[in-house]
C-alpha cells in the first residue's frame, strides 16, 4: 500500500521529537495527522480547556470534551495510536516556562497566540538558542497564517 519512499521517510522521521505548542484548531489537527503518519515523540503544550466555542474549528473535540483540558483529551485520542506522546498543561509567559522541551526537540511548531506579539518573539529566540528549525502558524480573524518556517543560521540569524 504504502510506496518504498513513504517506508524509508518514515523510517527517517518518526522517532524524531515534535513539540507542539498549543492544541487549538491547528495543533490539535497536526498532532492528530502525526501521529496517525506515524510519529512516536509528540509533546503536545497548552494550558487551556474545551469550549463550546471551539468546537466549530477545532475538529478533534466534541461536545462532550467541554470544560476539559485540550491537553487530556487529545492524549486520550491519540495515545493509542502512538508510542510516546507527552503532554505539559503550562501558560508559557517567559522562557523558562518551555525551555527545556524546545532544547530536546528535534522540531517546533508554535500555533500559540498569547501573549500577542511577545509569544512568538519568545519561541523564536530559544529556536534560534538551541538550533531547532520552527513553524510558526496561527489565525487572525478569519484567515490562516502559515509561516515564517524559521531554521536557525540558514533561513535567519
Amino acid at each position: 500500500m504504502f510506496t518504498n519512499e513513504f517506508v524509508d521517510c518514515n523510517e527517517k522521521f518518526r522517532k524524531k521529537k515534535i513539540l507542539i505548542l498549543g492544541l487549538g484548531g491547528i495543533g490539535a489537527n497536526v498532532a492528530i495527522i502525526l501521529s496517525r503518519a506515524g510519529f512516536e515523540n509528540l509533546f503536545l503544550v497548552d494550558y487551556d480547556f474545551v469550549e463550546n466555542s471551539n468546537l466549530i474549528r477545532q475538529y478533534p473535540y466534541e461536545f462532550d470534551d467541554v470544560g476539559l483540558s485540550k491537553c487530556d483529551v487529545l492524549l486520550k485520542k491519540i495515545a493509542t495510536k502512538s508510542n510516546n506522546i507527552n503532554v505539559k498543561k503550562i501558560k508559557i509567559e517567559n522562557d523558562i516556562d518551555i525551555e527545556q522541551e524546545i532544547k530536546i526537540s528535534d522540531f517546533v511548531l508554535c500555533t500559540i497566540d498569547k501573549p500577542a506579539r511577545v509569544i512568538r518573539r519568545l519561541i523564536n529566540n530559544l529556536c534560534v538558542k538551541y538550533h531547532k528549525p520552527v513553524l510558526f502558524c496561527g489565525f487572525s480573524e478569519h484567515v490562516a497564517m502559515v509561516g515564517p518556517f524559521v531554521v536557525p543560521n540558514k533561513t535567519a540569524l
